[in-house]
């Protein structure tokens, strides 16, 4: 129900707040960044709901092809209240976390929490919801891969220090190249619920296009933000440049249609963990060599 393989879109940007913090100069505080992913993870897990919850009331699930079936058959309205519940129950333990977490270190976080979950939640409703917009893949990309590392670094240095958002850059665009892939792949599922998706606005071709040469473009921002900010070139980044076009090229071979989907949204999810994870390293390795 709680979809945990996109978790990786909490996860990632995660390990880059946790790079930008340790090139402050900063110790970690081991604690309440762990209760943060907590609570990041448990805000994911419920928002993955709600887009779920949402379809559900407009009869939005369509039968496309036997492939839909099982999904159909748990997703429907007499799941409805296990859903509430569940949705409820997540947003209850991150809150409790949340709340403890801004009491400990200060109100900015509770603004960063605030805009996170009202975003989250105007991404699966509202009229129309931002997820039926052309605007929802590049909202969830900030949602998971800005504010998460802005939120590292205020739990760590007790400072709103935006330049996090610059640094944040490559990640936000891979979060929302997954987004990207996840609606190119339900085109016409999507059509069907009357969405007016980023995908459904381009086409497949164009919506593919856009997600390959988007990685190409994420990883160039690694070296740009690297170069600029701490006017050194990353040994890391230029070797992981070799493993990220390997797998960009096995993206690429796929046409992004829904037979496909559990296809792309692996090597889309692999190919994020590979992108930001050389770009984490690298910031750590900036870090080791600055010391």
């Amino acid at each position: 129900m709680t979809e945990p393989k996109t978790l990786i879109a909490t996860l990632m940007p995660f390990s880059v707040g946790i790079a930008i913090v340790l090139l402050m100069g900063v110790s970690i505080e081991v604690i309440k960044t762990l209760l943060f992913l907590v609570t990041a993870l448990l805000i994911q897990m419920a928002t993955n709901l709600v887009n779920d919850y949402s379809d559900i009331k407009k009869e939005a699930l369509e039968d496309i092809d036997k492939n839909i079936e099982e999904e159909k058959e748990f997703a429907s309205i007499d799941n409805v209240k296990l859903y509430k519940q569940t949705i409820l129950s997540l947003y209850g333990v991150a809150g409790i976390i949340g709340f403890s977490l801004v009491f400990f270190t200060g109100l900015p976080l509770l603004y960063i929490g605030i805009t996170g979950v009202v975003l989250s939640i105007a991404y699966s409703f509202g009229k129309p919801p931002i997820s039926y917009t052309p605007f929802g893949d590049l909202t969830a990309g900030l949602i998971m891969g800005g504010l998460i590392p802005l939120a590292i670094v205020f739990i760590n240095t007790n400072l709103i220090i935006w330049q996090a958002l610059v640094l944040s850059i490559p990640v936000i665009m891979m979060v929302s190249l997954i987004l990207t892939t996840n609606n190119t792949s339900d085109l016409e599922r999507d059509i069907k619920s009357g969405r007016k998706t980023l995908s459904i606005i381009l086409g497949r071709k164009n919506s593919k296009n856009l997600i390959i040469y988007g990685s190409f473009l994420a990883y160039l921002v690694i070296f740009i933000n690297i170069g600029t900010i701490f006017h050194k070139v990353s040994v890391l980044s230029i070797l992981g440049l070799i493993v990220a076009i390997i797998n960009i090229k096995k993206l690429s071979k796929f046409n992004f249609t829904y037979e496909e989907r559990p296809f792309t949204m692996m090597n889309i999810s692999k190919l994020t963990f590979i992108i930001v994870g050389i770009y984490s390293l690298s910031l750590i390795e900036i870090y080791f060599r600055m010391k």
